[in-house]
């Protein structure tokens, strides 16, 4: 509950601060979070981003596509890491 008054927080201007790899994965059919609003927009605020789109996805992806997130982690993880490894 405590989380709720951060909803309305504009965090837009803190986004091209991120200075690591970001993978997001979102769905095009996300209606608590839509797309075209959230994850579209995304790649022109974080500089090292990459986005992965589940095609006809809830906002609940992590359980409904579970082996598409699982793929999209898998596929991000090697390349994040290597180019942040002291």
């Amino acid at each position: 509950m405590a989380c709720i008054t951060t909803w309305q927080t504009d965090f837009r201007d803190d986004l091209p601060k991120i200075d690591v790899p970001v993978l997001v994965a979102q769905a095009d059919a996300d209606r608590i979070l839509p797309y075209p609003n959230t994850g579209k927009r995304l790649p022109a605020l974080i500089k090292d981003m990459h986005l992965v789109v589940i095609d006809g996805g809830p906002h609940a992806i992590a359980w409904t596509h579970t082996d598409q997130v699982n793929r999209a982690l898998l596929e991000f993880l090697p390349s994040a890491g290597s180019e942040h490894r002291s």
